[in-house]
């Protein structure tokens, strides 16, 4: 029995991974705005019933990828530098969260340009990008509790999302221009911080 319930978690977790790879080479060459469940189903050769009994929608598909990035992020940044000026910390973390969906970069190209795309999406990129930005947070060691935490995730929110602008149009090996523009929105916000705290 026990071996049967394993096997039963393996082979759901595999339809999982499927699906998740499925979406990521959807989104790649289709606006991931337009893109139907049923086009992600083909692709993982599996039915539409088997994808939303995994996936009610398209927005907990794309939160289950972020999901793998993020903890991949995480599992770099186990233990938090807290020799290293906050400015430092947010660089590595965020670049490196970066750097990993630059590894499938035309999908999450394709999630960042259908932000918001919705009124009903809306609501779910908000939360995914706070709850995401949440964890980058912790990864740098940046305190998210209370008034000013919250202050904090916002900014950091908002300049990660600018960066990301910069990010979408850097087709550089290096990504250059992206740790530059990343540097300077940190510079920028470190000088806000460093003013209210004055």
């Amino acid at each position: 029995m026990a071996h049967k319930k394993t096997q039963s978690s393996g082979n759901s977790t595999k339809i999982r991974n499927k699906i998740l790879s499925a979406a990521l080479d959807v989104a790649a060459s289709h606006p991931w705005e337009f893109v139907a469940v049923k086009q992600i189903a083909d692709a993982a050769d599996l039915k539409v019933d088997e994808v939303t009994a995994r996936f009610q929608t398209k927005s907990d598909i794309v939160a289950a990828i972020i999901d793998v990035l993020d903890t991949e992020v995480e599992e770099v940044f186990s233990v938090v530098d807290e020799d290293a000026p906050m400015r430092d910390r947010l660089f590595d973390v965020l670049m490196e969260r970066i750097e990993i969906a630059n590894q499938n970069r035309a999908a999450h190209i394709s999630f960042f340009k259908s932000f918001g795309w919705t009124k009903e999406s809306s609501c779910a990129d908000i939360a995914l990008l706070k709850s995401s930005m949440t964890r980058m947070a912790k990864c740098a060691g940046m305190d998210t509790e209370g008034l000013f935490g919250g202050i904090y995730l916002s900014g950091l929110s908002l300049a990660y999302l600018w960066v990301l602008l910069t990010w979408v149009n850097d087709a550089s090996p290096d990504l250059g221009k992206t740790m530059a523009e990343l540097d300077r929105t940190l510079g920028r916000a470190e000088s806000l911080v460093n003013y209210f705290k004055s």
